[in-house]
């Protein structure tokens, strides 16, 4: 029974949610869209950062969220989350978004190929 009372000591206070509408709103507060930035596709909020970078980072490069976190002070561990949660709740939508972005980036390099070779240069 002490062990029992132990863990439950040790419980982390999560926030209760009337519905799960307000959860959804808690994770539109990191997660935004802006005409002008990054082509609309979803950010993380009040920065440039893709949802599909975050994604890609934890995911595909198997970086920790710390990791994260120690590249882009700017971000918090809940930015993190919520771009995850959106991006669960949107896979489908991001995924196409990003083929499309990347057939635009190779589109763009067949037009004018030496435009890498010649990127940084003044």
């Amino acid at each position: 029974m002490l062990y029992h009372s132990a863990m439950q000591a040790k419980k982390r206070q999560v926030p209760e949610f009337e519905d799960l509408s307000d959860l959804r709103d808690n994770v539109v507060l990191h997660v935004e869209r802006r005409k002008g930035v990054r082509h609309g596709s979803p950010c993380v909020a009040g920065t440039s950062l893709r949802v599909a970078h975050v994604v890609r980072w934890l995911e595909t490069e198997g970086r920790s969220v710390d990791e994260v976190l120690q590249d882009f002070p700017q971000l918090t561990k809940a930015d993190i989350y919520s771009a995850l949660a959106f991006y669960q709740d949107n896979k489908e939508t991001v995924d196409a978004e990003e083929r499309e972005r990347h057939t635009r980036v190779e589109d763009f390099l067949k037009d004018d190929p030496d435009v890498v070779r010649h990127a940084g240069r003044e």
